[in-house]
């Protein structure tokens, strides 16, 4: 075989254990998506720190911060049954999938790291929220990966308007060191340009690289959901990410009244775990399961960026309520904004006042929407499958 025909190899740097739907979909699509043209692996456990990184000693302080306040709220709050046994079932799942899907490189030694130096040949950060500096860690922004290899980003987000100063200098450096920096927001795109004076590109999340076709094919093959919990066919979702203070879930189930539907709950916090007869709650979704749920919901009421996307790629009715308040200082409303503008769907916003005239609001023609969509799909993939896969030759000063 031809060197010319051997697979370039990529380590994927980025969330894919969570139970977030979203952040497992993102993941996914990634992944599958650079599969089409590379050896794909994703960075597994990273434990490994050269012990003149400071960051070794913050992460040593962290995990004992994080066994003692666990043991200290195990030993002051029982957890609901519920919520206990849902959590271990989705992680099951979650798990399966993970295995029979996915493959990985570990750094948990320097033998570990000798061997990414050596056998990969480009870097690339994934997307979501990497970095927001609530959640933020170096290696979201490859300080682990070494100079003269390439270090890309792909739709990476920071997740709200500004980034605090006292921790703008340490973006400020590892920023410097990617080569490509492609964003989800424009926003981000400014971010990048305030911190480190880079240009960066504003891409779509990974989500909308695959089609509707493709994503029910993942569904169907994985998904027996509805059955599973005998969800009956006129149904409508209700999934919010958001502070329940809103009482959000009071409104959806007025809204369900009126349609005559049922509705089906997905909680994404321990509160939410509740018994409601008005409510069909279904805690072990797994993100093929909220695929499928989308795709056969009548209306689909959320404050979620992702089930956005997936509402909208499956052609569905959606209504999207406030997650956060407009004063909040770490808002991350416009995540969604830059969604809802770029496809024309600004209309899609709940208002109170539509309960009265709630069949003037369902009904929707994407067509238009889809145009654009199929402009910046070919757009996104191109640029993502021909990314330069060489030996980095550019300064960084």
């Amino acid at each position: 075989m031809k060197s010319d025909n051997i697979k370039k190899k990529i380590l994927l740097v980025t969330w894919y254990k969570s139970t977030n739907c979203g952040t497992c979909l993102q993941s996914y699509a990634l992944y599958s998506i650079l599969k089409e043209k590379y050896d794909v692996a994703f960075l597994g456990r990273r434990t490994y720190y050269s012990i003149f990184n400071p960051v070794l000693y913050k992460k040593i302080w962290n995990t004992l911060k994080h066994k003692i306040k666990s043991k200290l709220y195990k030993d002051s709050k029982q957890y609901p049954h519920l919520f206990l046994e849902s959590v271990k079932k989705q992680q099951i799942k979650y798990k399966k999938f993970i295995d029979e899907n996915y493959k990985f490189q570990t750094l948990q030694s320097k033998k570990d790291y000798d061997t990414l130096v050596k056998h990969y040949d480009c870097f690339i950060i994934g997307s979501d929220q990497l970095w927001n500096p609530s959640l933020f860690s170096t290696t979201f922004m490859l300080d682990f990966a070494p100079m003269p290899k390439r270090k890309v980003s792909y739709a990476a987000s920071f997740g709200i308007d500004n980034i605090p100063h006292n921790i703008r200098n340490t973006y400020k450096k590892l920023l410097r060191r990617l080569d490509e920096i492609s964003v989800r927001e424009p926003r981000a795109k400014e971010l990048v340009k305030e911190i480190c004076n880079k240009d960066s590109k504003v891409v779509l999340d990974p989500t909308f690289l695959k089609t509707p076709q493709e994503w029910r094919t993942f569904a169907n093959k994985y998904s027996n959901i509805q059955k599973e919990y005998n969800i009956p066919d006129n149904y409508i979702i209700s999934y919010f990410i958001g502070s329940s203070d809103f009482n959000h879930i009071n409104t959806v189930k007025l809204i369900a009244q009126k349609l005559g539907c049922k509705v089906v709950a997905i909680p994404n916090k321990i509160k939410d775990y509740i018994e409601d007869d008005e409510l069909t709650v279904i805690y072990d979704v797994c993100s093929y399961d909220f695929i499928k749920l989308i795709d056969n919901a009548r209306l689909i009421c959320t404050d979620s960026f992702h089930s956005v996307v997936f509402s909208f790629l499956m052609d569905k009715d959606f209504f999207i309520f406030p997650r956060f308040k407009s004063n909040y200082k770490f808002s991350q409303n416009n995540r969604l904004d830059n969604i809802l503008n770029i496809f024309h769907l600004e209309n899609r916003k709940w208002e109170n006042d539509w309960l009265y005239s709630l069949e003037k609001h369902l009904g929707h023609d994407y067509s238009q929407s889809y145009q654009i969509l199929e402009q910046l799909r070919n757009e996104c993939k191109d640029y993502l499958l021909n990314l330069p896969i060489t030996v980095n030759n550019i300064c960084h000063n």
